[in-house]
């Protein structure tokens, strides 16, 4: 499947000799796009911004993933990740049984 982009506006300000601004016009900026997380979310869901979007495997910036676990587990890492810069802000989380969960989070502050 080929990468799509996707093209932002941008003013384009012009100025004459004078430094007098002149009409502007718009000029369109090619964004790159970046592909989708590989990890799957065992025992979980992924939830994209439009359901057709499921079948994409190239995300344009700024785009949005929120993960969800399923009944019985809870979410470990961060519930939603951005393409911000040509890179996702967090890592793929990660969906533990609740009883793995509740011994972890005693464990940690015995």
């Amino acid at each position: 499947m080929r990468p799509y982009f996707l093209f932002k506006m941008t003013q384009l300000i012009r100025h004459d000799v004078n430094g007098v601004m002149s009409n502007s016009s718009f000029l369109r900026r090619c964004v790159g796009a970046l592909s989708f997380p590989e990890e799957k979310l065992a025992h979980g869901h992924v939830i994209y911004e439009a359901s057709e979007h499921v079948k994409r495997t190239m995300a344009p910036e700024n785009y949005l993933l929120r993960y969800r676990c399923s009944a019985g587990y809870t979410l470990k890492g961060h519930k939603n990740i951005a393409c911000v810069g040509n890179k996702w802000t967090h890592k793929v989380p990660t969906c533990l049984s609740n009883f793995a969960y509740n011994f972890l989070l005693k464990k940690r502050y015995r």
